[in-house]
């Protein structure tokens, strides 16, 4: 009971003539203080017992967590955004494929040399996650698995226009077992 209760200075205008009463918890998510979760009523509204302030502490943990993941979620979405600006700056061809060898991501380098294979529009190609040509792919598949299980990367050689170009392959991520 805010009126019964409180017993410093006025804390803000009219709060003991409006607040009934007052309870929060903090918010706790890896004994990281994430905020507050304060819950008032009205000055005619029921006043808060042991069980609503049970309530709110189970509330409080699911909300820390929400919280959070939510951080988790724009530090990840902020981290894709800083690679993505560093892969599309690089003067080195960088190709992203999926688990079907099919393109999610093409820097403009890495476009001049595939659309003089493809010769189509390469962000079609990308935005519709068409197969990677066959000529990007080593072409012997035992060593690349052997070499990407063993180092962690595979390297080669393939040649366009009279060209060589070196081809790395690095997964991203964990590895998962299918």
């Amino acid at each position: 009971n805010y009126v019964r209760d409180w017993h410093g200075g006025e804390d803000f205008y009219l709060a003991s003539e409006t607040i009934g009463s007052i309870m929060s918890v903090p918010l706790f998510s890896d004994s990281i203080i994430q905020g507050v979760l304060l819950v008032i009523t009205g000055l005619k509204s029921k006043i808060f017992d042991r069980n609503d302030l049970s309530l709110l502490g189970q509330l409080s943990n699911q909300v820390a967590v929400a919280i959070s993941h939510s951080q988790l979620f724009e530090n990840l979405a902020e981290a894709h955004d800083q690679l993505q600006v560093v892969l599309a700056s690089t003067d080195n061809p960088v190709i992203a494929v999926n688990r079907q060898l099919e393109i999610i991501f093409i820097n403009p380098s890495a476009q001049v040399i595939v659309s003089a294979v493809i010769k189509d529009n390469v962000n079609e190609i990308v935005s519709g996650n068409l197969p990677i040509p066959a000529r990007f792919i080593p072409n012997n598949l035992r060593d690349f698995i052997l070499q990407i299980r063993k180092n962690g990367y595979f390297t080669y050689e393939y040649d366009l226009d009279n060209h060589v170009f070196m081809g790395r392959i690095a997964p991203l991520g964990s590895t998962r077992i299918d």
